[in-house]
């Protein structure tokens, strides 16, 4: 599209700031030391945004293409007045926490399609972001095991500098003892590297480390979701480059694996055993039962226009700092808005997220195009067990997923899929 009316130094800033949003996610948060970073990189960023938008004067061409967009924002914003108006205390901010990341994903898309945004350089702080929070974890855990830094330390640090209470939870192996630290941002590095090792200019020496590092972060944030999330990936990955490793490479793979399994299989077996078997599981599970239980109440009391956005369940509160969140974050919405309010609101959403990033993957190759409906699928599945709607963290997941696959669309041109691939391996080398 014509972008004329923007010069060098506007598009420079706005793609630098952008860069600096997403190095942001390196920080549990976002904030450190008090100082909210990602949200004073939010707030340039939507200015500069702004005042580019005004400069393009194309609104009559984004209303027209955006009318799904703009009906879930009224709809939310009605939602959120009238909840208002009946004494919900929380409406604003569980709006806020709600469409933050919505309008985020859609000025960035919009500006992906006036191409203002560099992707090479976005995708080269994405790419760094999260190996940057790979090896800060891994630190971390090290130190932990070192005892160069005991539990209650470390947890009180994180609230020092990050300002946040980090979820943490210990566990020994054998004669070491492992500590579990995980945040909300953890699933943009589970979910989004994979696409990395796709690229086939990287050698296969370094996308092995990459798994590796990958592997080894998703056990220290234990998570189980997160844990099943990264096996799918492997498994998909192994069927792509099986037909690539030689017969013998394989027979040396399998070989190999079983004569070791008496070193890592009781280990790993402990470790799955404990995080899905264990009575911490079982107390864990029969919280998030209580859960399903009081909100499917709710629900039938209030079925078509549920109690309100930002209403919850007084003798039943998960946090204190957004009593609204649950853990069965689907049915926590049934409650709050009621089935009219689900579909126009929530599965909205969903349905703008979906349209305008299968723009993109419908012209990628296979291999993108399965890892992405396999991200989308985890995206629609994870909040039956976890909260993943609220929270420009949790909403960064489907920014990266638009700004991937608009990357390899763009790079295109049509052009082989290859080409695009080689240019970013090569990037990243």
């Amino acid at each position: 599209m014509d972008n004329k009316n923007i010069n060098t130094i506007e598009k420079n800033w706005l793609n630098t700031i952008f860069c600096l949003y997403i190095l942001s996610y390196v920080l549990p948060i976002g904030k450190i030391f008090n100082i909210p970073v990602q949200k004073i990189c939010i707030c340039l960023f939507l200015a500069v945004s702004g005042y580019i938008f005004i400069k393009l004067n194309d609104w009559k061409s984004i209303i027209r293409t955006s009318k799904l967009e703009i009906v879930v924002l009224i709809s939310g914003a009605l939602w959120c007045v009238v909840s208002w108006l009946q004494g919900c205390e929380y409406s604003v901010e569980c709006a806020s926490l709600l469409y933050l990341s919505f309008i985020m994903f859609l000025i960035i898309l919009h500006l992906i399609k006036e191409n203002l945004l560099d992707l090479h350089k976005i995708m080269r702080c994405l790419f760094w972001m999260m190996l940057a929070k790979i090896i800060a974890k891994i630190i971390l855990e090290v130190i932990f095991l070192c005892k160069l830094i005991q539990y209650e330390v470390l947890y009180q640090l994180y609230i020092q500098i990050f300002n946040v209470e980090a979820i943490m939870m210990t566990m020994k192996l054998g004669s070491l003892t492992f500590v579990r630290v995980q945040s909300t941002s953890d699933i943009l590095v589970i979910g989004l590297l994979p696409f990395f090792l796709l690229l086939p200019e990287i050698r296969r020496s370094k996308k092995f480390w990459l798994t590796v590092l990958l592997a080894i972060y998703t056990m220290i944030v234990y998570s189980r979701l997160y844990m099943v999330e990264f096996a799918s990936f492997m498994v998909l990955l192994l069927l792509f480059e099986w037909k690539y490793i030689s017969k013998k490479v394989r027979y040396i793979g399998i070989g190999g694996a079983v004569l070791t399994s008496f070193i890592w299989f009781k280990p790993i077996f402990k470790i799955v055993q404990y995080r899905f078997f264990s009575a911490k599981v079982v107390e864990s599970d029969s919280v998030r039962q209580i859960q399903i239980q009081e909100l499917t109440k709710g629900i039938s009391e209030a079925p078509l226009f549920g109690h309100g956005m930002g209403s919850y369940l007084p003798n039943l509160i998960r946090s204190t700092t957004a009593p609204f969140s649950y853990e069965a974050e689907y049915l926590s919405f049934l409650y709050q808005f009621g089935l009219i309010g689900f579909v126009m609101i929530i599965l909205g959403i969903i349905s703008v997220y979906i349209k305008e990033i299968w723009q993109y993957v419908k012209y990628n190759n296979i291999q993108i195009k399965l890892f992405t409906l396999l991200c989308l699928a985890w995206m629609l599945a994870r909040p039956i067990f976890n909260p993943s709607f609220y929270g420009i963290q949790n909403g960064f997941y489907v920014i990266g997923l638009l700004l991937i696959n608009a990357y390899f669309n763009i790079e295109n041109n049509n052009s082989k899929m290859v080409q695009v691939q080689d240019n970013l391996g090569a990037q990243i080398r």
